[in-house]
């Protein structure tokens, strides 16, 4: 018996027919949820990485406890839980005006026909030019219409390798946990003289 479920290498073709039929809506529904299409690209293809990680789970409930809406409804869950998490990751923006200091030059009074002098501690502030924050986000905006979004297949295959990378992880800690475990049960049946 295996701790973790077994995981196929290579995306199946129901999988890569469900990121087919749910990618435009989903893309749609991240931006939406981002605020725009490029914050949008942090947020879905963990989504479908997630629902890769359950395949086999989700189908099983498809096929034996019939539930087929089962892939959908975990994908909506899923997706909304990731873009709460997201949105609770942000540092958002904080809009500063860096304003210039110049001395306040007094105009030349009448009465005294003294000349102008600078008030001591006195400031006028003025704005300076407004600047981006890079260069890249000034250049971006003329790319962006380069870009030709990734077909589904590949978005699916980038999906399930994320997903096939985090079992063997898992499958790796739960090996080195099971070898540690078999030590101390060794350890201790040496020590109680059993062994």
């Amino acid at each position: 018996m295996e701790l973790v479920p077994k995981m196929a290498e290579e995306a199946p073709d129901g999988y890569v027919s469900f990121v087919d039929r749910h990618l435009v809506t989903l893309r749609f529904e991240s931006a939406q949820l981002a605020g725009d299409a490029w914050h949008a690209e942090e947020i879905y293809p963990e989504v479908l990485s997630d629902v890769a990680a359950r395949w086999r789970r989700l189908q099983l409930l498809a096929k034996w406890f019939g539930r087929p809406a089962a892939a959908d409804d975990y994908l909506r869950q899923v997706l909304s839980d990731r873009a709460k998490r997201w949105r609770a990751e942000q540092i958002y923006e904080v809009e500063m005006v860096v304003l210039k200091a110049e001395p306040v030059v007094e105009a030349p009074r009448a009465e005294t026909g003294k000349a102008p002098t600078q008030s001591a501690g006195l400031a006028r502030y003025r704005r300076t030019s407004p600047g981006r924050s890079s260069l890249g986000l000034k250049q971006a905006r003329f790319l962006s219409p380069l870009r030709r979004p990734p077909t589904p297949r590949a978005e699916a295959s980038i999906a399930w390798f994320h997903a096939y990378e985090a079992y063997r992880r898992r499958k790796r800690v739960a090996v080195v946990i099971a070898l540690i475990l078999a030590m101390a049960a060794l350890m201790n049946l040496r020590a109680t003289g059993q062994l």
